[in-house]
């Protein structure tokens, strides 16, 4: 699939979800992540979505980022697979998503 295909799936997704709909100026907003981002909300849990969206909308974002397992691997330069095992061995401090995803602080990177 191409890349503006999951934005347009992204979309529809979206607009036929009550629950997407809530949060769309967040969810739609065009964030640098670009085609990841598209990606993301084309195929993640709803849930995910929404629990995401919710921490923007609180302001926490701004003051200390959630993280995914991927955007911690590539910050640091080890495999997202490294990550999750310092999450579920507690080397990492995180937490999971509803969805059942891992969350971590980029606080709490300094503590490796």
């Amino acid at each position: 699939m191409h890349a503006d295909d999951y934005l347009e799936v992204a979309r529809i997704r979206v607009t036929r979800s009550p629950r997407l709909a809530a949060h769309a100026d967040t969810i739609m907003h065009d964030w640098p992540e670009g085609d990841a981002h598209w990606y993301w909300v084309a195929t993640a849990p709803a849930d995910e979505i929404i629990d995401w969206a919710e921490t923007i909308e609180a302001g926490e974002e701004q003051e200390d980022p959630l993280l995914s397992t991927g955007q911690v691997a590539q910050l640091l330069g080890v495999d997202r697979r490294t990550v999750t095992g310092w999450c579920e061995s507690g080397r990492l401090a995180a937490s999971r998503t509803t969805g059942g995803h891992w969350r971590i602080r980029e606080s709490s990177l300094g503590t490796l």
